[in-house]
């Protein structure tokens, strides 16, 4: 050439011995709409809610939006890099910080980079706002819940009498108290919590009072049925144990009928 009549491009740096107007790119995370800029520190940052690639300026290649679950302060370099933190979420693509991020709602999980709650808090457990998975935090032992999207942890049901409900139970029914013992207060936790039917009545599964054994009959402590009298003993009370009717034998002269 006679002589350097072509600028430097937008977007571009032309130091001495430049051989095009796009040989040197503003570095990713800068801009410039300069056609005279001659070294890298010539670009401006890349604004913030902006995206800057390498050779961000001018028309043909303005910077570009931030997308939605991300935000994009100062000197961003694509639209992806900076995403919103798990237990938040943002549909909006002009974000600067991620104190923009919206909180997650109670009741509902928020993914990493989510524009939207994620899903809705599992069945048995509940989720505060802010929750990064559906199964946030378990229903307390003893509670139970049937239902998604619970926010607190008071929403929880407290597990019936003649059952007992562990971590994160959905229902109280796989967990009747097992024959042989009861269940007379709610918000059991496991089945040593439920009482051992005394002696001298019976205990089906699941139930809330123990059963008296009727006379001729008698039980042991957690018996789910009574036994016939022995031969050679009578069994006259409604709560006859073992220890009761080896008390009362037939007397002399007497025989079974």
């Amino acid at each position: 050439m006679t002589s350097a009549d072509t600028p430097c491009a937008e977007g571009h740096y032309c130091p001495s011995g430049t051989s095009t107007p796009t040989q040197y790119p503003c570095p990713a995370g800068n801009w410039t709409y300069l056609t005279n800029a001659t070294k890298a520190t010539d670009c401006f940052s890349c604004p913030a809610r902006s995206a800057c690639a390498a050779g961000t300026g001018g028309l043909t290649n303005p910077a570009e939006e931030c997308a939605a679950g991300y935000y994009c302060p100062e000197g961003t370099q694509y639209p992806t890099q900076y995403a919103c933190p798990a237990g938040t979420y943002s549909a909006r693509t002009d974000l600067a910080s991620r104190d923009e991020c919206l909180i997650c709602p109670a009741g509902y999980y928020c993914n990493i980079a989510s524009t939207a709650p994620s899903g809705d808090c599992q069945a048995g457990y509940y989720c505060v706002a802010g929750s990064t998975k559906p199964t946030q935090a378990p229903c307390p032992a003893g509670t139970y819940s049937p239902t998604t999207n619970l926010e607190r942890v008071d929403q929880c049901l407290a597990c019936p009498v003649g059952y007992y409900c562990p971590e994160a139970s959905t229902d109280y029914i796989p967990h009747p108290c097992p024959a042989g013992y009861y269940g007379n207060i709610t918000s059991l936790t496991a089945s040593e919590d439920c009482q051992p039917c005394p002696a001298g009545s019976y205990c089906l599964t699941g139930v809330t009072t123990p059963s008296d054994c009727s006379p001729g009959n008698y039980s042991n402590a957690t018996a789910s049925s009574c036994a016939i009298c022995n031969a050679g003993y009578y069994c006259d009370l409604n709560t006859t144990s073992f220890d009761d009717m080896v008390a009362r034998p037939c007397e002399n002269g007497l025989s079974l009928r």
